[in-house]
């Protein structure tokens, strides 16, 4: 039988009931609302493919339908070791791909996107400042020293991402963390291809974030604010010089075509590379 938050097993025809057809969506429903509900835990082990069927009356091939879309989905990991499906808190990658398909489906321009990062963010890093704790702290500054010792271009621009992301988690508000987490994602991704970095430049970037950290850590709640709205107003300041902050958001590059040749960052100009915010 299923296991269930309380242990109980999920009787075979509530599944029948709660289930009109035998779509791999119908399955997927259903089972996605054991998990929100809680009868399905977090760390749960689904049963086999075949046991899972044979519970449930669907065939193999529906239940292996419905586990790939909750896989999608982040509410399923699958054990790389056997292979079972395993119940887990939902990440934030899911919502970062439905973001990135709005952006780009709306087309929204980069402005649009830094305007939201302006509302968000300084009042983000302001939470933090409030709300910070010493795990949280040490995460900060662990995000802060691996991306300044980065000397790759894809390695600086996941890592950039991240320390936007470790600011929200410290903020201790999970929402917002998420928010800002899907903002820098594709501000960074997507603005990679528009323009020439230079390695003053990025040691320019990791000042910034200095400052930030530094205010964060002294509960400098106004400061932290501040130091993060200069932060993100530098960033779209190098776009307006541009004239890039009209165009729309473009995509990240997922296959090399057109994209940016990985160079290291050192002394001299990157001019081959164009590069992140």
């Amino acid at each position: 039988m299923l296991p269930t938050s309380k242990a109980r097993p999920t009787e075979v025809n509530r599944v029948h009931d709660a289930v009109d057809g035998q779509a791999p969506g119908d399955l997927a429903e259903f089972l996605r609302e054991e998990v929100l509900s809680g009868r399905l835990a977090f760390g749960s082990v689904l049963p086999s493919e075949r046991d899972l069927a044979k519970q449930t009356g669907f065939s193999r091939s529906t239940v292996r339908e419905a586990i790939k879309v909750l896989h999608a989905e982040g509410l399923i990991k699958l054990s790389e070791s056997s292979r079972r499906a395993v119940v887990q808190r939902p990440t934030t990658a899911p919502m970062k791909r439905v973001f990135e398909t709005f952006v780009h489906g709306h087309q929204i321009s980069l402005d649009a996107l830094l305007a939201a990062r302006l509302i968000v963010e300084p009042e983000v890093a302001a939470l933090a400042a409030e709300n910070s704790s010493p795990a949280t702290l040490s995460v900060l500054y662990a995000a802060t020293a691996e991306h300044e010792a980065a000397t790759e271009i894809e390695s600086h621009l996941v890592l950039h991402a991240a320390w936007h992301k470790a600011v929200g988690d410290a903020s201790g508000n999970v929402v917002l963390a998420s928010l800002v987490d899907a903002l820098t994602h594709i501000s960074y991704a997507g603005t990679r291809s528009l323009y020439v970095r230079t390695a003053k430049h990025m040691d320019l970037v990791c000042k910034s974030h200095r400052r930030i950290l530094s205010a964060i850590a002294n509960a400098d709640v106004d400061g932290a604010r501040r130091c993060m709205r200069e932060h993100i107003e530098a960033y779209r300041s190098e776009l307006a010089a541009k004239r890039l902050l009209k165009a729309s958001v473009p995509l990240e590059d997922r296959f090399g075509l057109g994209s940016a040749e990985v160079l290291y960052l050192g002394s001299r100009p990157l001019d081959a590379v164009r590069h992140d915010g």
